[in-house]
């Protein structure tokens, strides 16, 4: 029956044709779009949410992060502060006692005549003593006392004090231990 049909009309008949089927073809392409677009949009708002939480835990977490390092500061300043009682408990020493300390320190041979205190915050850390020792051995034996003495850390004696025999006239300085505090 298609052989009835005339040419002209058959070319009509084949345009029409393929315009139906590239038709059907576009009209399906936009259907399957149109479903694809309808499901991701679940998965947009799933996204969006899940980006939100993400970025409300971010916060969180920074939040945390900055009460933790002011903690460890706070931490940190309580320990500096412990120390610094403990410190001040054990070396609170009065300045009375501590020259009495080194009156006795000296013995009968060795006589201080002045002492000069370096005050750090509140406290001293360091004594220069002068004074007059009878030998040379009687003034390296007050030094070793001194160095014994659990008050003290270290004894600088200048090497020109112990260049005279007799009647020695020596200033040497001592450092206290761990800044003590005066009291009176």
């Amino acid at each position: 029956m298609i052989n009835l049909v005339p040419p002209v009309g058959k070319a009509k008949i084949k345009r029409e044709y393929w315009a139906r089927v590239s038709t059907v073809w576009l009209l399906l392409w936009a259907v399957s779009l149109l479903v694809v677009l309808a499901m991701s949009i679940p998965l947009y708002v799933l996204f969006a949410s899940l980006d939100r939480s993400l970025a409300v835990q971010v916060n969180n977490a920074e939040l945390v992060a900055e009460n933790f390092d002011e903690a460890e500061r706070a931490v940190a300043e309580t320990r500096a502060l412990i120390q610094h009682l403990d410190r001040g408990e054990q070396s609170n020493v009065s300045f009375y006692e501590l020259v009495d300390g080194l009156d006795q320190i000296s013995g009968t041979e060795v006589t201080l005549s002045n002492f000069e205190m370096e005050r750090v915050d509140g406290g001293f850390n360091r004594i220069t003593l002068r004074g007059e020792a009878i030998t040379r051995g009687s003034l390296a034996a007050f030094r070793d006392r001194l160095v014994s003495d659990a008050r003290f850390e270290q004894v600088d004696l200048p090497l020109g004090s112990l260049a005279e025999d007799r009647n020695i006239n020596f200033s040497l300085s001592v450092s206290v231990v761990g800044n003590s505090e005066v009291s009176n």
